[in-house]
């Protein structure tokens, strides 16, 4: 998805949008040049902070992979600078949670059901979601990675294990 400020649609539709949203919290409306000069400067500013977040995080991940995990942070950036006006701030990464399955030392969850009385349904939405908390659950079976469940909707969901 492109953004043109020079398109005249496209900033019709922008300054339209943006002066309705105004009038509803009483705040002044702006004129389309207005409006314009406004979106050549957010537009910029919010791909330059992306681009020094992600920096930020290359820099962790550059740590990590060549054996610095120790002298890993969390980074990330703050909504206001704090006292000394530091924009940039770091702390040490969370402790890894025992219960997640994915935090866990051991990434593995051992399954004992009939596959001709479970459908794929049942183990997606009994097992999966409702014991394990998984939102949108991926499972590929490990020998032909072939794809069991998917967390795209699919019509596979009555059929049973066996299959």
């Amino acid at each position: 998805l492109s953004f043109e400020k020079d398109h005249p649609v496209i900033m019709s539709f922008v300054a339209a949008c943006a002066n309705i949203r105004a009038h509803i919290f009483s705040i002044q409306t702006k004129s389309l040049f207005d409006i314009k000069a406004m979106a050549g400067n957010i537009i910029p500013a919010i791909a330059s902070t992306n681009a020094i977040v992600a920096g930020m995080m290359v820099t962790e991940c550059v740590k990590m992979i060549s054996g610095q995990e120790a002298d890993a942070k969390c980074s990330f950036l703050r909504n206001t600078p704090n006292p000394r006006g530091k924009i940039f701030a770091e702390q040490e990464p969370f402790k890894p949670n025992p219960k997640c399955y994915i935090c866990a030392d051991v990434r593995s969850v051992y399954l004992y059901v009939n596959p001709d009385e479970m459908t794929v349904g049942g183990l997606c939405e009994k097992v999966l979601k409702q014991e394990l908390n998984m939102i949108a659950p991926d499972v590929v079976h490990g020998g032909t990675f072939n794809m069991i469940i998917s967390s795209d909707p699919e019509d596979k969901m009555d059929e049973m294990l066996t299959k």
